[in-house]
């Protein structure tokens, strides 16, 4: 399987969803062709179209920004999968517009989480 993990990517992660992108991307690599790319760089667009993964996976705290990035980078393969982990989500400034940049689903870790998103039509599973 190809699959885009999109996040705040660095070489060297120094702080809490950074190193959860890092290293979810180096699991899923031994397994499945993986590349990693940065969401605030729109030019990944080109990137992500060339390798056409069947999964693009955004690893990142939900903001507005954020989500409507990450959606619109998804537009770049639309075959594509979109899986969202929210890590340590912070959902009280997301309104009625997030649920226009839902992905396919995303990866929870708390109930209160789970309820906010699924207000939002969100899809979620739970994920430790």
């Amino acid at each position: 399987m190809k699959i885009c993990v999109l996040g705040h990517y660095v070489e060297e992660p120094d702080e809490g969803v950074r190193k959860i992108a890092h290293h979810l991307a180096l699991e899923l690599a031994r397994r499945h062709q993986v590349v990693n790319l940065g969401i605030t760089n729109v030019k990944n667009w080109a990137s992500i179209r060339a390798f056409q993964p069947d999964v693009i996976h955004y690893v990142l705290s939900p903001t507005l920004p954020g989500l409507a990035a990450a959606k619109v980078l998804s537009w770049a393969y639309r075959r594509a999968a979109t899986v969202m982990s929210a890590p340590h989500p912070d959902l009280r400034h997301l309104g009625k517009l997030a649920t226009l940049f839902r992905p396919d689903l995303t990866l929870i870790q708390a109930e209160e989480s789970e309820a906010r998103f699924h207000s939002f039509g969100f899809r979620t599973r739970f994920l430790p």
